[in-house]
């Protein structure tokens, strides 16, 4: 027997006792927590036992590799290649001028596809919100149209790569990167967005519209005679605002059937459908349904009332009296006045009391105007025509206009009318000069063009003749578009710096990409460049692009031209020179933009002997290649020596008495 202590109280008592006799604990739960923490101080006692073991294992490999120096040779010789091994090429790199180049193409072209990323990713995430929204749309095989485009989208988009320390494979990341351009599928999926929220917005249009909607729309519709709207009391089918039954429903007479009033009626409504047709609105789309159902009964018999199709919560009826074919286009032109879309149209989206139109004085003085009306109609029916037909291709024009949110160029809405609308050119062109404000298209599309670091008016100018806008349009979108013009241009001036450039030549660039001269001068002043550094840029660039290469070949002479003789194709030992006295450099300098205290200070940090006036070229090589006949040939060569070898490289005796002067204090072997 033994005691053990409990968990709970703490009160010790002996292990054969079936509880705590304090506070009634178990003996199992305080045996098994007992028996927990035995396993955990186990289980840490093993594990610092292992470490004690570990570093008792370095501390003697360490030991080891005191005790034997080979050993530890080996090991510091392994550390010194790999730190030769990963810092020099870093530092060749860094340091080399076609690294520097290639690492700013490929700057350049990353940024351009971050940018073109992120844009697609705004858009694809736009078209996710409209996809799944829940708002019905007029068509909705558009909804699956734009789900396959967004598809299509994530597919091409490629991910930015990582950024490599050798020029080749910059060079070949930079290519890779110019290449990729997913244009097509961005517009493509911008197209496919802006179809299915005007569909969503047509069909909000035709979701329990007003009756003094559905009037105003009928209105504008080619053939319709006359309107008149049912009430309570008129209502032939005793329906309007009862369950299930349609709270509008408007009347209207078409101007191609003649019917005996006698026999049908003498107003619009007791004419019914036979006189032209209705349009029946409801409360939900399954009532539309219910009564659409309820008349297909009677197709093709003696009871037949025309068409009836159903979009949104509206019923559009056409007269049996039509032909089929007249049926179908009387019904296309219905649904396309109820969904028009206009910028300065208010669309009423509101559901109807049940405190129903007490207006019955107003319908009769309509019906009776439009009755009056009717009589003296047909004297004018060339006119209406005319004026319907006109109205008609304005409508499609600016429909065409309005749905693309304004956001299209001449030459594009020119297109559509011809080649899908089949109107002709001349027509076209004569709408489209009426209907759009191509002030406003043009400012639209430039405010459309993404805003990045890599933005400037050239671009916006470029695309926006290209859709052939006038110099006066694009000249106002450049001016009141959104972009920050002078946050760009100091932008594009800081980029500018990266290089070789001087004041001139980044003021010249500016002007190539089509920025003011009050833009590029205030970029010159709010860049913050340091044009001492920018000086120092420019005589580098000046004296490895421009400069001479002096190469000696120890069989075959001087030359000037590659590293490699031309002659034997041995590598050579060359050195390089400007290619100008240092006083022609600074007026070089001085010509393209910087002061002549500037030219002199970034000159200043190379050595005199390293300008060579072109004049002076060929008088220098021979200074050069005698310097290197006298470093290789071994024993040391007389100057009458030197002085036949420089001859028979085709030197000239002024030339090679030039290098001589060069030489004069130098002991020749006699």
């Amino acid at each position: 027997m033994s005691l053990i202590k409990c968990v709970e109280c703490g009160k010790k008592f002996s292990d054969k006792a079936k509880a705590c006799p304090k506070c009634s604990c178990p003996i199992t739960e305080i045996q098994k927590n007992l028996k927990e923490k035995e396993l955990k101080k186990t289980n840490k006692n093993k594990l610092k036992e292992k470490k004690i073991s570990f570093i008792n294992k370095f501390k003697n490999e360490i030991e080891d590799i005191k005790k034997n120096k080979k050993k530890r040779n080996i090991i510091i010789i392994i550390f010194a290649v790999l730190i030769v091994g990963i810092f020099l090429p870093l530092n060749f790199t860094i340091f080399n001028k076609d690294w520097r180049e290639a690492n700013t193409n490929f700057k350049i072209a990353y940024n351009i596809l971050k940018e073109r990323n992120k844009s697609l990713d705004e858009l694809i995430e736009k078209s996710e919100k409209l996809v799944n929204s829940s708002s019905n749309a007029l068509d909705e095989e558009l909804r699956t149209t734009l789900e396959n485009s967004i598809s299509i989208a994530k597919s091409v988009k490629q991910d930015l790569p990582n950024k490599s320390l050798f020029i080749k494979e910059i060079n070949k990341k930079t290519k890779e990167l110019n290449k990729i351009n997913y244009e097509t599928e961005y517009n493509t999926l911008k197209q496919d967005y802006n179809n299915l929220d005007i569909s969503i917005k047509k069909y909000q249009l035709v979701n329990h519209p007003t009756e003094t909607y559905v009037i105003d729309r009928l209105k504008t519709v080619k053939h319709v005679k006359g309107i008149s709207a049912v009430t309570e009391d008129n209502d032939p089918n005793g329906k309007l605002n009862k369950p299930g039954g349609y709270t509008a429903t408007v009347y209207y007479s078409d101007e191609r059937i003649k019917l005996d009033k006698d026999i049908y009626g003498k107003t619009i409504i007791e004419q019914g459908t036979d006189g032209g047709g209705a349009i029946e609105v409801y409360a939900t789309v399954e009532d539309a349904i219910k009564r659409r159902d309820y008349l297909s009964a009677f197709d093709g018999g003696v009871l037949s009332n025309g068409s009836h199709t159903i979009i949104g919560t509206v019923l559009v009826r056409t007269s049996d009296e039509l032909t089929a074919t007249q049926q179908k286009e009387m019904e296309k032109m219905i649904i396309d006045a109820l969904t028009y879309i206009d910028s300065s149209d208010d669309i009423v989206i509101e559901e109807n009391d049940n405190d129903t139109q007490d207006t019955d004085n107003k319908k009769e003085d309509t019906n009776n105007t439009q009755n009056s009306n009717n009589s003296s109609k047909p004297n004018n029916s060339s006119t209406s025509n005319n004026n319907t037909s006109k109205k008609s291709i304005e409508q499609v024009a600016k429909e065409i206009y309005n749905n693309k949110n304004k956001a299209i160029g001449r030459t594009d809405l020119i297109s559509i009318l011809v080649n899908e609308k089949k109107y002709s050119e001349s027509e076209a062109k004569s709408v489209v000069e009426k209907c759009c404000d191509w002030n406003s298209s043009a400012l639209i599309l430039a405010n459309n063009q993404s805003s990045s670091g890599y933005m400037y008016p050239k671009l916006i100018t470029d695309n926006l003749k290209s859709k052939s806008f006038t110099t006066d349009e694009i000249n106002y979108a450049i001016k009141k578009c959104e972009h920050n013009w002078n946050e760009l241009v100091v932008s594009h001036a800081k980029t500018l710096s990266s290089k070789y450039f001087s004041k001139k030549e980044i003021t010249s660039q500016l002007n190539n990409l089509g920025f003011s001269s009050e833009q590029q001068n205030y970029a010159i002043d709010n860049s913050n460049i340091n044009w001492n550094t920018m000086a120092s840029k420019y005589a580098e660039h000046y004296y490895y692009n421009k400069g001479y290469i002096f190469s000696y070949c120890k069989e075959h002479g001087g030359y000037i031209g590659d590293n490699n003789c031309p002659k034997c194709g041995v590598s050579t030992e060359g050195a390089r020179y400007f290619s100008c006295s240092k006083t022609e450099c600074v007026s070089q300098f001085v010509s393209v933009g910087f002061t002549e205290n500037q030219a002199k200070n970034a000159l200043n940090s190379y050595d005199d002997n390293l300008f060579v006036a072109s004049g002076n070229k060929k008088k220098h090589l021979a200074y050069y290649t005698l310097g290197r006949l006298l470093v290789y040939i071994n024993p040391k060569p007389t100057r009458d020596e030197c002085t036949n070898k420089l001859s028979n490289w085709g030197f000239s005796n002024d030339e090679i008495q030039y290098a001589h002067s060069k030489y004069a204090d130098y002991h020749f072997s006699k």
